[in-house]
């Protein structure tokens, strides 16, 4: 598990609570930019009533 390495590594020093934090929010909103893009590729190929 790749929390499990992260984890380790808090516990080592290696990165601070806030880095992991950080990292974590950033993950989510990249996350969240591809679940976007994906509804609007999704949209493409869907035909919308109301397009002419």
């Amino acid at each position: 598990m790749v929390y499990f390495g992260v984890l380790q590594r808090v516990i080592a020093g290696e990165y601070t609570l806030s880095t992991v934090v950080v990292t974590f929010i950033w993950v989510l909103s990249g996350l969240g930019v591809i679940a976007f893009d994906l509804i609007d590729i999704i949209a493409l190929f869907k035909p919308t009533p109301d397009a002419e």
